[in-house]
């Protein structure tokens, strides 16, 4: 057995690998099922689903370091709804929105923030990079005293603590019919976010209208002056001095600087487009002779996916969207989980995490060297078939003992006529019967005579007559 970061591979691999190393003789034919990925260098095993939260799991963002998973989820009071239907009475509004943190390290999670969706929507969530601190955009409806004015709300930027389960409030506003809105844009790789403050429209009239002599038209809405601020961890502000004309587009492509962009009309009414990097500290901008945005680089090792499959549902055969786990390597892929609506993947990938039938759940993933993996693979595999034969060749003699002696017909299917002597039908897998069958009183040598044998990576657990197992090199 090899033994890495206190997790011991052996027997327990060979469990849900038993077989894939057992098809051909000195040729490893890895199956499309598993639970373990390769790279070029590494091993990635999935290691036993954890729960996170239940109820209705709505979204899943990691933490930048893997740490920390937050789960946006919306809770139904069913027995309300129960008890209302059968009475014949209109429910209100019962379901509650929360936001669950989870600890991967101490597998301990916390809800951070809950509030009835009648009283508060939750908005966009987004990771500070770097840091054990989020944000969320929150959405309350006021009471409005005049109902001939526009619907009136409190629209407010929260940063929570993962670790303490704290929040306060960075910056909060008071909305008519929806304005001033807000909205954040974190930065992909630096510890700070850029907020977006869009403000009531003003309306002008249409020059163009009038220069040429027509009637005047009814006056339009301007676009809305946008404000930006920078927003650190800690939860301070600082305006970011850019002209009017400049619109918030993404990032540059280290992701540390905010790209603006400006439209302007040509002689020939083309548009045409400058884009700037603006340093969020001082506002000063610089405008780019090439535009390069930031894009999500990939690990290069392995990565998820949801595919929809044929499975066994029920004794049914369904269509159901599994989550993938696929390697770069070797063309490995694993089934996560069946039935997923969701799955994110740890930045650091030592986690996956995935939503089924509204529950989320996590995976830890342990990666190890893949030189290594194979070794204590190989060996895990050889004692399992090893195992497994000798349990045949037990199963075998009892079988034997009860028909006066006679063992099975060659041809005949052994895992059936065999079965009621075995406590598991698995240890079949992989087992050849190569006897001619009859008496045993006439086999001479027992020791010697080979009842059939179990293959294994690189050979073959042999079961001879007497009972014992001999492992078999391939040659």
């Amino acid at each position: 057995m090899v033994t890495v970061k206190g997790y011991v591979i052996g027997l327990a691999l060979a469990s849900s690998s038993v077989a894939w190393l057992a098809a051909r003789p000195q040729q490893a034919i890895l199956p499309n099922t598993k639970d373990f990925v390769f790279s070029q260098e590494s091993a990635y095993l999935l290691m036993p689903p954890e729960p996170v939260a239940g109820s209705k799991s709505l979204g899943l963002w990691w933490s930048s370091d893997g740490g920390y998973l937050l789960v946006a989820r919306a809770d139904r009071d069913e027995e309300t709804l129960v008890k209302d239907a059968i009475a014949g009475q209109r429910t209100p509004n019962s379901t509650e929105d929360s936001l669950v943190v989870y600890h991967l390290l101490d597998k301990r999670n916390s809800v951070v923030w809950h509030a009835r969706a009648l009283s508060a929507k939750l908005g966009s969530v987004s990771w500070f990079s770097g840091s054990n601190r989020f944000v969320a955009v929150v959405d309350e409806p006021l009471r409005t005293e005049d109902p001939t004015r526009p619907p009136r709300s409190r629209q407010s930027i929260l940063i929570f603590d993962a670790d303490r389960g704290t929040s306060t409030t960075a910056i909060s506003v008071v909305q008519e019919g929806g304005l001033p809105w807000m909205g954040v844009l974190m930065s992909p790789t630096r510890p700070y976010g850029i907020i977006l403050s869009r403000s009531v429209q003003t309306l002008v009239a249409v020059p163009t209208a009038a220069a040429s002599g027509a009637p005047p038209s009814d006056p339009e809405p301007a676009p809305a002056p946008t404000d930006y601020l920078m927003l650190r961890p800690d939860g301070t502000t600082t305006r970011i001095p850019v002209a009017a004309n400049m619109s918030l587009s993404g990032w540059s492509k280290d992701g540390s600087k905010p790209v603006f962009v400006t439209f302007e009309r040509s002689p020939d009414r083309k548009a045409k487009a400058t884009w700037y990097e603006v340093d969020p500290a001082t506002g000063k901008s610089e405008a780019m002779t090439k535009r390069e945005d930031w894009e999500p680089v990939s690990n290069g090792e392995i990565d998820t996916a949801l595919r929809q499959g044929e499975w066994i549902h029920d004794g049914k055969q369904e269509k159901i969207q599994a989550a993938w786990l696929d390697g770069s390597a070797d063309k490995t892929k694993t089934v996560i989980a069946k039935d997923c609506s969701a799955v994110s993947l740890s930045p650091a990938l030592n986690a996956v995490a995935y939503v089924s039938n509204g529950v989320s759940m996590v995976r830890p993933i342990l990666r190890v060297p893949k030189r290594a993996f194979l070794t204590a693979l190989k060996e895990a595999l050889k004692a399992q078939a090893m195992s497994n034969a000798k349990q045949v060749g037990l199963a075998t003699l009892m079988y034997s003992s009860d028909y006066d002696d006679v063992l099975p017909m060659q041809g005949m299917d052994m895992s059936d006529i065999l079965g009621p002597y075995a406590r598991n039908a698995s240890i079949f897998e992989g087992f050849t019967y190569t006897y001619s069958g009859g008496s045993t009183n006439g086999m001479k040598d027992p020791a010697h005579t080979e009842l059939g044998y179990t293959q294994g990576p690189g050979g073959r657990a042999v079961i001879y007559g007497d009972g014992h197992v001999q492992w078999v090199p391939d040659k």
